[in-house]
């Protein structure tokens, strides 16, 4: 009997010893079947390494980036009448209404002294087409009629008026005058041969631009946003 209890008793304490054995083994098998990782040092000639593509893929993004703002910013593309000192090309004044809508060139006529006012309208290839003028009052140094064999010269509520001359022109050259006090109106309509007074167009002076007798160019080119962003305007 005594010999059956102290078995047992040992049974006991040795399931005991194995089931800590059991236990503690358990609790250390996870970390020893960790993976073991190797820090390489980074080689950027290595082109499997996961980072070389990463930086592909950003240099050529920025690339895209630069090309598309280029091409945004840079290009020319907007179309505008351009007026430029023939001398001195950085000193310019650009209007997209003279583009869309037309443009009328206002001076003192130097024989009769009235005020005369020219025209122009833009075609689709980008030429001047003067087609109408109209003098404030008649005199000396007015066209005569065999001087525009298809223009039609009549008086109307502006003045003697002149149509139809279909003078076209790739650009206007002309000097700000003195006397001639020449002015630009930028029309709001591309309706020149009506005798509406286009009230609500506005009209410059070439004085407040350029200095007298400067020789300046007037024709339609396309520029860039840039360059129209940081240029006069009107």
């Amino acid at each position: 009997m005594a010999f059956c209890f102290a078995k047992n008793r040992l049974f006991r304490v040795t399931l005991s010893l194995h089931s800590f054995a059991t236990l503690r083994n358990w609790l250390c098998q996870p970390l020893q079947s960790l993976p073991q990782f190797k820090i390489e040092k980074f080689d950027i000639k290595n082109k499997s390494n996961f980072l070389v593509p990463y930086l592909y893929k950003k240099i050529l993004f920025i690339s895209i980036f630069i090309l598309i703002f280029g091409a945004f910013f840079l290009a020319p593309v907007i179309p505008v009448l351009s007026i430029t000192n023939r001398k001195a090309p950085n000193q310019k004044v650009y209007s997209i209404g003279g583009f869309k809508n037309g443009f009328i060139i206002s001076y003192t006529h130097s024989v009769n002294k009235g005020r005369v006012k020219d025209y122009y309208t833009i075609k689709p290839d980008y030429t001047l087409l003067c087609d109408k003028s109209v003098f404030l009052s008649y005199g000396a140094g007015i066209p005569e009629p065999q001087d525009f064999p298809d223009a039609v010269f009549s008086v109307t509520s502006e003045g003697y008026t002149i149509t139809n001359i279909n003078r076209n022109l790739k650009q206007l050259t002309m000097a700000v005058g003195i006397i001639a006090n020449h002015s630009i109106t930028i029309l709001n309509s591309n309706v020149v041969n009506s005798q509406t007074e286009f009230s609500d167009s506005k009209e410059f002076f070439l004085t407040d631009f350029f200095e007298p007798q400067t020789s300046i160019n007037l024709q339609i080119k396309r520029v860039s946003l840039i360059k129209y962003l940081t240029s006069k305007k009107i």
